[in-house]
C-alpha cells in the first residue's frame, strides 16, 4: 500500500483507516507495510485484540519475513513476559505483536503502528489506570514519528467521525480476495419445531456437521452467546423465574455443578427440587448455552472430539 509505505518514509504519524470488508486481506496489507518499515531500518508495532488472534499473525510473519518477531500478551508466564520484554528493551525484537499490553512495550526505533480491528472493545481496560489501547497507540505513533494505521471492517464511531472530518485519512479495500461472500443459510426454527425439533441442533445444522470428513481435517465452530445449560429456571405452575437476590437477574442453570449462578455478581446456589415461591416440583428449564450445545453434540455425534471455549 502505497499510502502507507510514504508515511513511514515522511515519518507522518497521521492515523490511516484501513476500511475493509472481512476478508479484504488486510492481514496481507500488515505483512506487507511491516516488511517495507523493516527495510526502511524501523521497528513494527502490531495490536490485536485477542490472543487466538496474534498467534496466527506470529507464525505468518515468522514464515515470510527475515525478522525477529517478538509476542507480548496476558496469557505469557511471568518468566516468559519478562524475556519477551527484555529482548524488545534490548532492540533484539524487530517486530513486536500482541494484546493491549504490547501498546507499552519499550520500542526505541518505531516506524508503523498496526491496531488491528480497533473496533473491538477489548483494546479497554476496565482496571485502573483504564487506557484505550488504540488511542496510546495512536499517541505512541505521534511521539515517534510512526504511521499509524486502524484496521477494521466495521470502523468505531469515533473513528469513523474522524475520517469523515479529515482528521484521519481512509484507506477502502471495498472486495473480498475471493471475489464472493460466504454462503449464509437462515434456518426457521419454528418450521423445525412444526417438524419435531427440540433441541439446539436444527436439521441443516446436523445435516453439516454429520458432513464434515475428518480425515480432511474438517472443523466446525458452533457459537452461542450464553453460557450454561439453561438461561431460565422457571416454575410451570406459579410461573416464578429463580433470580439472583444480590441484582434481580435471572439465574444460570450450569449442569455441569448442578448449581445456579449469576454471571453478574458471580454468586453460586444449589439447584432446589422445588420451586422456592410455591413449592412446585414442575420445574423447567429454559434457553441454552454452551454446556447444552456441547452435551447434544457429544450425544448426537460420539466419534467427533468436541471441545468447549
Amino acid at each position: 500500500m502505497a499510502a502507507i509505505r510514504d508515511a513511514i518514509r515522511a515519518r507522518d504519524a497521521t492515523p490511516l483507516v484501513l476500511d475493509g470488508v472481512t476478508g479484504g486481506g488486510k492481514t496481507a496489507i500488515y505483512a506487507e507495510v511491516i516488511a517495507a518499515c523493516l527495510e526502511a531500518g524501523r521497528q513494527a508495532l502490531l495490536l490485536v485484540p485477542e490472543i487466538a488472534l496474534a498467534l496466527p499473525i506470529v507464525d505468518r510473519l515468522r514464515a515470510n519475513l527475515d525478522a525477529d518477531v517478538a509476542l507480548l500478551h496476558s496469557g505469557l508466564g511471568d518468566g516468559e513476559r519478562a524475556d519477551e520484554w527484555r529482548r524488545i528493551r534490548s532492540g533484539r525484537a524487530d517486530v513486536v505483536v500482541g494484546t493491549r499490553l504490547a501498546a507499552l512495550a519499550p520500542l526505541d526505533s518505531l516506524g508503523l503502528v498496526v491496531v488491528d480491528e480497533e473496533h473491538d472493545p477489548a483494546y479497554k481496560s476496565d482496571r485502573t489506570p483504564r487506557v484505550q489501547a488504540r488511542d496510546v497507540a495512536i499517541e505512541l505513533g505521534r511521539l515517534a514519528g510512526a504511521a499509524v494505521v486502524l484496521g477494521s471492517a466495521t470502523p468505531a464511531v469515533e473513528t469513523e467521525g474522524r475520517a469523515r472530518d479529515g482528521a484521519y485519512r481512509r484507506i477502502r479495500l471495498p472486495d473480498r480476495l475471493s471475489g464472493r461472500p460466504p454462503t449464509v443459510e437462515v434456518v426457521d426454527l419454528r418450521a423445525e419445531l412444526e417438524a419435531g425439533v427440540r433441541g439446539m441442533l436444527s436439521r441443516p445444522l446436523l445435516a453439516a456437521i454429520a458432513g464434515l470428513d475428518r480425515e480432511l481435517g474438517d472443523q466446525a465452530v458452533l457459537v452461542i452467546n450464553r453460557r450454561g445449560s439453561a438461561s431460565v429456571v422457571l416454575c410451570r405452575d406459579c410461573g416464578h423465574v429463580q433470580a439472583c437476590p444480590e441484582c434481580t437477574r435471572p439465574l444460570v442453570y450450569h449442569q455441569a455443578g448442578v448449581t445456579l449462578r449469576c454471571h453478574h455478581c458471580g454468586r453460586a446456589t444449589p439447584l432446589a427440587s422445588r420451586c422456592p415461591q410455591c413449592g412446585s416440583a414442575r420445574i423447567r428449564y429454559l434457553g441454552g448455552g454452551t454446556e447444552r450445545l456441547e452435551r447434544e453434540v457429544r450425544d448426537r455425534f460420539p466419534a467427533l472430539r468436541v471441545g468447549r471455549l
